[in-house]
Formats: C-alpha cells, structure tokens, sequence
C-alpha cells in the first residue's frame, strides 16, 4: 500500500525504512496477513515532517490512501474493522465528511455486532470469538456521540439526500438498539421506529429487518408479548419475501 500510495518501488521504500531506522526515527510491524505497518518512534517526528509538508501535498497523500485502501476486500466482517477506521481517518483528514462519516459508521456497526448483538453472525468467524469489554461500552456512547455531529455536520453541508438519509438511518437503529440495550425503553422505541420509517422509505428491506429485530429484542426486555408478536410477524413475513435468510430463522 505504501508502494502505491508514494508511487514508488517497493525496494526503495525498504531501502528510505532502513535509513531512517538507524537513527531510530521509523519502525516497522507486520500484522501477520502479510502488510507491513510503518510507524514513526516518537509523535513528534511525525509532527514535524507534517509541518514541513503543504496541506496540498497532505490532503493528496490522504486521497491516495482511500483510493488504495478501497481497491482491498471491504465485505463488512469483523476482521475489517481496522480497515474501516482507517478509510474514516484519511477521508476525514482529506476533507471528504460525507465519505469519513460512511466509513465510521460502517465500523460502528461491526463494533455493535461484537458488543451488544443478541445473536451474533456466527458466519463471522472472528466477532463469533469476540468478548465484549468494559471498554467497549464507553466506546459505543462515545462514538454513537462523534456519528452524531458528524452527522449534523454532514447535513449542512450537503442536505438530506439519498445517502444522508440512509446514514441517518442507520445511526437511528443502532441508537435504538443501544438503547434498549442499556435501559432507556421509551427513547428506544421512539428512535427504532423513526428508523424503520426512514428504511422503509429509502426501500431498504435489508435495514427494516434490522430495525424490526432491534424492536423485537425491546419486546423480549420489556415483558411485551402483544409487540413481540406483532413485530415478528412483520420480520418474518419481510425476510420471507426479500429472501433475508439472516433473520428468517430468528423471527421464526
């Protein structure tokens, strides 16, 4: 990646790596896929090659990153989680919000699957293995947070369109979900079915079942059989007819 990135051979980047690493400025990690992490030995040495650097020539090398990271298999599994973050990084640095705010979200969701999911994936090999942490619900709050501004920001500048609705969307139902996760039912129920208005209207059945199943999971947490019922029903009626195999055995 760092090859593409720079535009320049491979070998010349080992051979830049070992200089700079005799004087103990950068070293390297593999993170045992076969890519190799570069990182500078001290914060300070980064801030000051950024200080000598033209934002023009930053936000390039930021564009870059994206377009080299995104070229990588993104299916949305757990492993990936990394490589989401990372997309959120440089788009956010390189001034693509709307982009940055895609990518985090995308990575708030593997994150909500590992950490409060009812009924993880068990397909995903790696958040089936996953133990939630103490960590991580202050992560969840913290993020829903950040998403949330990111998302306002995101309004401003470039209204309510397709794409910003279908992120509002999302942050809506993993809101709900979260909610009803820690305790707060009513605000849960107001903000799921705000979510499942916004998916059925952006015509993603995919999105209304989850939405559908967070409801359902606030039924089971509340003793509310009526709802229950009637929300799995609606989830299993919709996962039959869009062949939603996912949730057609737990609406069942």
């Amino acid at each position: 990646d760092v090859s593409e990135i720079l535009d320049r051979p491979l070998l010349d980047i080992a051979d830049t790596h070992d200089s700079l690493r005799i004087y103990g400025f950068l070293r390297e990690k593999g993170d045992g896929h076969g890519d190799v992490h570069y990182y500078f030995t001290h914060s300070k040495i980064r801030e000051a090659i950024l200080a000598g650097m033209s934002s023009t020539r930053q936000n390039a090398l930021h564009r870059k990153s994206v377009e080299v990271l995104k070229k990588r298999d993104l299916t949305p599994v757990y492993r990936n989680r990394p490589l989401f973050a990372l997309l959120a990084w440089h788009c956010e640095e390189a001034g693509l919000a709307r982009e940055a705010l895609t990518w985090r979200m995308e990575e708030l969701k593997l994150h909500f699957h590992a950490t409060h999911e009812v009924f993880p994936a068990l397909s995903d090999q790696d958040l089936a293995r996953y133990i939630p942490t103490a960590e991580d619900l202050v992560w969840t709050e913290r993020t829903l947070e950040e998403t949330r501004r990111q998302l306002d920001r995101v309004v401003r500048l470039h209204g309510k369109g397709p794409e910003v609705l279908r992120l509002e969307r999302d942050w809506e139902i993993l809101k709900g979900g979260y909610l009803w996760w820690s305790g707060d039912y009513g605000s849960s129920l107001h903000i799921l079915r705000e979510g499942v208005r916004k998916a059925i209207q952006t015509e993603d059945y995919e999105a209304v079942a989850e939405g559908y199943a967070q409801l359902c999971f606030l039924a089971i947490q509340t003793d509310d059989s009526a709802s229950l019922e009637r929300w799995g029903r609606t989830l299993y009626r919709l996962a039959g007819e869009h062949h939603l195999h996912r949730w057609l055995g737990l609406s069942a």
